[in-house]
């Protein structure tokens, strides 16, 4: 009989349990944010103002696009009117940067795997 190895695996194995603890995740945060005794459930569906995170999801995922990583300039905060929040949950990772320190100082709690910059972006050097 022969045996098999499953050392060339564990990568595997830890990436589909990374994403059935994220799936089991977001759907406890389905079930326990729905309030069905209210005209609107506090689930959120999409992170962006106007649904432009899921916008993007759809185009990424029609092009095949699996593993995107993104670049927030202006990124606000990192829930909040965020459109790169739902691809961070969703375990891609990319580069915020917010030029207000007080936006700023939720990123390196919310985002550690980011690169999160506290800069400003513009045609010329400044303050």
């Amino acid at each position: 009989m022969r045996s098999v190895s499953t050392a060339g695996h564990l990568p595997r194995w830890r990436r589909i349990l990374q994403k059935a603890a994220l799936r089991t995740r977001l759907a406890w945060q389905c079930l326990t944010s729905f309030e069905d005794t209210v005209d609107r459930s506090t689930l959120q569906i999409s992170y962006a103002q106007n649904g432009e995170d899921l916008i993007a999801w759809h185009a990424l995922h029609s092009l095949g696009i699996r593993h995107p990583c993104y670049l927030d300039i202006g990124a606000h905060h990192p829930v909040r009117l965020s459109n790169t929040a739902l691809f961070h949950l969703l375990g891609h990772r990319g580069m915020n940067i917010e030029p207000d320190p007080v936006l700023f100082e939720e990123f390196p709690r919310w985002r550690p795997r980011d690169i999160n910059l506290n800069v400003g972006v513009g045609p010329t050097a400044g303050e």
